[in-house]
């Protein structure tokens, strides 16, 4: 897995703070470290800053796979 080269919390909590998504904040970290989507998607999902919504984005995918196969 990719390392965030020591910029860790505080950059992933200002994207958080000032509004951006989490789709925009992956899309700012690739650019910034020069790394793939993949990697700072990650990075990001990993973060401390953003695991409430990485919490709350499982839970979502887990209720739709629910309902994709209840329709099979």
């Amino acid at each position: 897995m990719c390392k965030d080269h020591g910029h860790g919390y505080r950059i992933y909590a200002y994207l958080k703070e000032i509004g951006l998504t989490k789709i925009q904040a992956i899309k700012i970290i690739s650019n910034l470290l020069e790394i793939d989507s993949g990697d700072a998607k990650r990075l990001v999902y990993n973060s401390k800053a953003w695991s409430d919504v990485s919490i709350s984005d499982d839970e979502y995918q887990s209720d739709i796979l629910k309902l994709i196969r209840k329709v099979r």
